[in-house]
């Protein structure tokens, strides 16, 4: 059955223009060009969206938002912003008052189905930047993973981009946001802990450089070190010729420890993991979605050790139910033994990781710079058939670097699915 939506707007050229846009989407369209009798329409007969614009006379869309969000009745009800206002405070205002998204104007027939598509069906999109550990790699043998240092993003459908990570993979991510020709970015960056390999790229990450993008960095606090030092001394004099005094988008950082914040909706959890240092496992859960960042993480051999036993289940309970683990599967099992210690995982503790938290799918993550992408597809191979072997409902992935999943609220067993 088609989504219902109602658009409220004054103008009649925008208003039949969107119209024809999202029904030829698929949608379901009514139209008013008065906020009154919209909102009695609302009243009568909830829909699944409504699309407000906010210079409207009498009763204008930020104050029809406020009200639409005070009714029960309408708590799952999708509200867009449509506004040719491009100011900040407008934005976070709606935002604050309850809208979904804040879409301006002018804005093309695609971009727009595609914001309203995301948000109407609660997509999160997941992508990878890079998806090596230690040093990125180069060569033959690296062509189909690709050779770049962790960076994921979770791209929000009010626009808002989760980024896990600055390795070398950012690079990358700031050649696609160039080539989008984004206007503006608001991110929350959450790093890991700032082992090289997990920051090396933060200084060539070009959103940093422009203003009007909003950063918000979180990083593992010590008493000894603080996060800003932690990140960007690599931009002192000896090793990087610009200091991040150049930054000019407005940006916080700030350390964290074990616990939980939420920012508009986006709530997100963290937990210390087994690893030199201290190291952050992130879980980001947004309308009923949730993915799970946990890298870099030891995961000893359990036997006979009740704290390598204990700390199994504290991290299980903390990805219970997870849409995406995306978790560090550094070692095959053959390997692991020459590696005890290094702070890193291996194939089969990652499965029993997986299983026990009633992960929807496990991602394998953070490879070994000596594999090459055979290599990788064993480790695949023998983690997808240990799950098979246990019988266990768990969806076993091992992304490529630049490879997009959608992520989507369901009741199936089955959420994620590769956007090409």
């Amino acid at each position: 059955m088609a989504k219902r939506i109602i658009i409220i707007d004054d103008n009649a050229s925008t208003l039949e223009v969107t119209r024809q846009i999202l029904v030829q989407a698929g949608y379901e369209v009514s139209t008013f060009s008065a906020m009154q009798p919209g909102l009695q329409a609302i009243a009568q007969n909830p829909p699944d969206g409504v699309l407000l614009d906010i210079a409207m006379p009498g009763v204008d869309g930020l104050e029809a938002c406020r009200r639409l969000r005070l009714s029960p009745q309408l708590v799952s009800m999708k509200i867009f912003i449509l506004s040719g206002k491009r100011f900040d405070q407008e934005r976070d205002r709606a935002l604050r008052l309850g809208a979904n998204a804040y879409i301006t104007k002018p804005i093309t027939p695609a971009e727009l189905v595609r914001r309203v598509d995301e948000t109407m069906h609660g997509v999160v999109k997941l992508t990878y930047w890079g998806v090596r550990g230690t040093l990125p790699v180069t060569g033959h043998r690296s062509l189909r993973y690709g050779g770049n240092t962790p960076c994921v993003t979770l791209s929000i459908p009010d626009g808002r981009l989760v980024i896990f990570d600055a390795g070398s993979g950012i690079y990358e991510l700031s050649r696609s946001l160039a080539a989008a020709k984004s206007q503006r970015l608001e991110a929350l960056l959450l790093v890991s802990h700032p082992h090289w390999d997990h920051v090396n790229a933060l200084p060539f990450f070009a959103p940093l450089y422009q203003a009007g993008n909003r950063i918000e960095m979180y990083a593992p606090g010590s008493t000894d070190v603080d996060a800003e030092s932690a990140l960007f001394s690599q931009m002192g004099d000896i090793h990087f010729p610009i200091s991040s005094r150049e930054f000019a988008a407005q940006l916080t950082i700030r350390g964290l420890s074990t616990g939980s914040f939420e920012r508009r909706g986006l709530k997100v959890s963290t937990m210390a993991l087994s690893h030199p240092g201290l190291c952050l496992g992130y879980r980001v859960e947004f309308d009923g979605i949730s993915v799970c960042y946990v890298t870099d993480n030891e995961l000893f051999d359990r036997e006979g050790s009740r704290e390598s036993e204990e700390y199994m289940e504290r991290l299980a309970a903390f990805a219970h139910g997870t849409d995406v683990l995306i978790t560090d599967t550094t070692y095959t099992d053959a390997e692991y033994p020459r590696f005890v210690g290094w702070g890193h995982s291996r194939v089969s503790e990652v499965v029993e990781l997986a299983v026990r938290a009633e992960a929807h799918s496990v991602h394998l993550f953070h490879h070994d710079p000596s594999q090459s992408d055979d290599d990788i597809d064993r480790k695949h191979q023998d983690a997808a058939k240990m799950i098979a072997d246990r019988g266990a409902p768990v969806i076993c992935v091992t992304p490529s670097e630049g490879q997009t999943f959608e992520v989507k609220r369901s009741e199936a067993p089955t959420v994620v699915k590769i956007a090409s």
